[in-house]
């Protein structure tokens, strides 16, 4: 879960500093075990421990491997499952029968097969609830009162970057309440106390100190920072320098300022970066409709609700390898990310779902073997347009499990039945007149985790004398061994945003009855009862 500030409470750095201390004086791995596997360096860590500030595999070690009951940090991008397995041993015949020492900051409420390791990670800062392979992270729970969260509130490292290039990191705000609005009233970049550099820090793209705007609740707002290192030289900087080339780290604070119910709360984000002289690693980023034959390319124009396919693999350096992949997107407006990256946004190819109209914009940066990050981001650019009648999607947060989605008619005599049930078996029904587009649609079906499913409707069946209703259910069809699974609904009425509820811990064969839409008033009411075991009667 992300870390999450209510109005009225301190927020206390002090104490995020005093844990981030302690762990790095347990050494790289802390507070898991470092392996040897062959001649690969690994960490690896109990898969039930929740870090609620943000776990991060190590920068040395970022490719994540999510096997069995823990979590594997490796600095090589294709780990094998022989090599995975054998960590595993090494792990488990190695353990203490009380576990790892557990710090302050650490959770152990979550099941170990939910795979809810929260893994927010320095260079991702979108609100991607997925997590780094294989774990999804549930959105954060919404609350009475005020409140609102930013992503990576205990600090943003751009690591070692270019000289005089512009490096990009995006984080989101969060309105975690279900009851009120937040409207920001500032953000600024300010001095830091110990690191010089602070014009190399800068807010892109965002509203001004007088411009306040407003969060709606449950609702995100994602922006950009920029960060241009600064060249520092004997010369120019003696106090600093010894010798050149001479590296420097940089720093300044984001500080936010937000009101909600009159009451003012403050959020100061420590910022970091080094710039170096070297020859930067390439992004090269393309997408294209997902599982077709279209070309790739760098713009594309679809219709709300295409599923894409991603691809950094094209990526390269000239004086090296790479040794990891981040993307990041800049969405239509507030609220509209969705399920985000799938798995991730830290492997070469993800996947991504437009549920919305609008442009997204996504960037591609990589990392080369010595920490130099790309001097320049590689995007692609979308337009989603905008389609009629209502969307609905199911995504997750396991791999290797398959839920399924289900619409069911209002004729129909029970779930899972052909033809008034649209789902994996009857993914194209003919449920109107002759005309297709009273027909729903699965458009989207997966099967080995993660989601989305999708079923769109453009035409649904209705009038003001006689409207229909429609029913939503997610059916929990294999764990595949893998255990319980957070699911989340989202209904698009129109390409808006209507409806989303997140169930936790659903287990292998149980059902959930979402909602019900009725249509043409378009109104949604929410049902959100459990099954634990198959499907329930009419």
């Amino acid at each position: 879960m992300k870390g999450r500030v209510l109005f009225g409470l301190l927020w206390s750095a002090v104490v995020v500093s005093a844990c981030s201390d302690g762990d790095q004086d347990q050494g790289l791995c802390y507070p898991g075990e470092e392996l040897q596997v062959d001649s690969v360096m690994l960490c690896v860590y109990e898969a039930s421990v929740v870090i609620e500030t943000g776990f991060r595999c190590p920068r040395e070690r970022p490719n994540r491997y999510d096997y069995r009951d823990v979590i594997i940090c490796s600095g090589k991008d294709d780990l094998s499952e022989q090599e995975q397995e054998s960590a595993w041993q090494q792990y488990h015949q190695g353990a203490d029968e009380t576990g790892p020492d557990i710090s302050p900051g650490w959770d152990l409420d979550r099941d170990a097969e939910s795979g809810s390791l929260d893994s927010t990670d320095p260079f991702d800062m979108t609100p991607d609830w997925t997590s780094d392979s294989g774990s999804d992270t549930a959105a954060p729970d919404l609350v009475d009162g005020p409140c609102f969260t930013v992503t990576d509130e205990e600090g943003v490292d751009f690591g070692r970057q270019g000289i005089g290039q512009i490096h990009l990191r995006s984080m989101t705000l969060t309105n975690c309440s279900r009851t009120e609005l937040v409207e920001v009233s500032s953000l600024a970049i300010l001095e830091h106390p110990d690191r010089p550099g602070a014009t190399s820090f800068t807010l892109m793209d965002v509203p001004g100190p007088q411009e306040p705007f407003t969060v709606g609740t449950g609702d995100d707002w994602t922006f950009n920072l920029g960060y241009q290192p600064a060249e520092y030289t004997v010369a120019s900087h003696p106090e600093l320098c010894e010798a050149d080339p001479c590296e420097v780290t940089e720093g300044a604070i984001l500080a936010i300022t937000a009101s909600a119910d009159a009451i003012d709360q403050s959020i100061e984000v420590d910022l970091a970066g080094t710039g170096v002289e070297s020859v930067c690693p390439v992004a090269v980023a393309r997408a294209r409709i997902h599982d077709t034959a279209y070309p790739w390319s760098t713009s594309l124009e679809v219709d709300a609700g295409t599923y894409l396919d991603l691809d950094g693999s094209q990526s390269h350096d000239p004086d090296g390898s790479l040794s990891a992949y981040h993307w990041t997107v800049q969405v239509p407006s507030p609220g509209t990310l969705a399920g985000g990256f799938i798995p991730n946004a830290r492997v070469a190819s993800p996947n991504f779902l437009l549920e919305y109209g609008g442009t997204y914009v996504f960037s591609l940066e990589v990392i080369d073997d010595v920490g130099l990050a790309s001097c320049e981001t590689s995007q692609v650019v979308v337009t989603s347009n905008p389609v009629d009648g209502f969307r609905i999607s199911v995504t997750w947060d396991t791999a290797d499990t398959d839920l399924d989605l289900h619409l069911l008619h209002p004729a129909a005599s029970g779930w899972n039945q052909s033809p008034w049930d649209c789902y994996y078996s009857n993914r194209d029904p003919n449920w109107g007149e002759s005309s297709r587009d009273d027909d729903p649609l699965l458009d989207i079906d997966d099967v080995d985790g993660y989601g989305p499913e999708s079923i769109h409707l453009s035409s649904p069946e209705g009038t003001a004398s006689e409207p229909v209703t429609y029913r939503v259910g997610v059916y929990y069809y294999s764990d595949h061994g893998h255990g319980p699974t957070d699911a989340t609904v989202r209904i698009i009425i129109d390409g808006i945003e209507r409806y989303t509820d997140t169930l936790d811990d659903m287990t292998g064969g149980s059902f959930w009855d979402v909602a019900r839409i009725t249509w043409p008033t378009q109104e949604i009411e929410s049902i959100d009862q459990y099954f634990s075991q198959g499907f329930p009667p009419l």
